[in-house]
């Protein structure tokens, strides 16, 4: 009997002992079993969350450039580029010093009809034909402005007269407040010819002068314009001078046009040539 029970505990003792089954994802709890609220003192040291940290401050760089390395960002006109090239003028060379220069001059082309009255030795005759050119005048207010024109004169006289006339003047020169002053070339190569006189083909040059007054919408002037001739079977009026020329004009300005009037007397080999022309400018808004 001893040994019947003896045999039954070793039996026991050598039976494996059943494993039990790992839980899985999806099981879920037991409805009885309670949940229990995780706290963050119950969690191990290594997994207690760490504090936010403060971002950095953003850096700030300044960048600065030495002004005489932007020599395109300089110019004659500025005074702060006037001081660097006193204080050290081989800093920079003559192509840093070109830069971008502002707009100093504005200028327009125009195109205006011609018609004028002419006499000589008591011969008229109406001139008629077209003048083309460009102005040019100051971009900003100064006491001191300076302005030009160049112009081109076609004519051909028409009734007791015949012939042609091309002209072609440039003249420039300063303004001081209202009174302004302009010399510079012209030549001229014409003929006239009719009943009474004949002034044979010519090309002259010579220097025209004048002296206006801008008196806002009035704007008369005067000049002289002494020629000497250079080809052509034409008479030299007196020995120093081939032709001289006395001028007088004045200009309306409207709102939408400009109307004027220019005369002259021409003294010739053959008498004195006067003629009166009559221009008008239109300038739409």
């Amino acid at each position: 009997m001893l040994t019947l029970l003896l045999a039954l505990n070793a039996q026991a003792q050598e039976a494996p002992v059943p494993e039990t089954p790992a839980p899985t994802e999806d099981a879920a709890p037991a409805e009885d079993a309670p949940l229990e609220e995780a706290s963050s003192e119950d969690a191990p040291p290594d997994e207690v969350p760490a504090e936010e940290a403060e971002p950095e401050p953003p850096k700030s760089f300044s960048i600065s450039v030495d002004d005489s390395d932007l020599g395109s960002a300089l110019d004659d006109f500025d005074d702060k580029s006037a001081r660097y090239r006193e204080e050290d003028p081989d800093r920079l060379d003559d192509a840093a010093w070109r830069g971008l220069r502002p707009q100093l001059f504005r200028g327009r082309w125009f195109i205006k009809p011609v018609l004028a009255w002419a006499s000589l030795q008591g011969k008229a005759a109406v001139p008629l034909g077209i003048a083309v050119g460009h102005q040019w005048f100051p971009a900003s207010d100064h006491p001191l402005q300076i302005s030009g024109e160049t112009r081109l004169d076609l004519t051909f006289p028409v009734g007791a007269a015949k012939g042609r006339s091309l002209e072609l003047a440039s003249t420039a020169g300063p303004w001081v407040g209202p009174v302004g002053l302009r010399f510079g070339p012209v030549a001229r190569f014409d003929r006239w010819e009719s009943d009474a006189a004949l002034l044979d083909d010519a090309f002259a040059m010579g220097l025209r002068a004048t002296a206006g007054l801008d008196a806002k919408y009035v704007k008369p002037w005067v000049g002289i314009e002494p020629v000497w001739l250079l080809s052509g079977p034409r008479e030299a009026w007196s020995a120093g001078i081939g032709e001289l020329s006395y001028l007088a004009g004045v200009q309306y300005a409207a709102r939408m046009a400009h109307f004027g009037f220019a005369g002259s007397m021409r003294q010739t080999s053959v008498g004195n040539l006067y003629r009166i022309a009559f221009t008008v400018h239109v300038r739409p808004r």
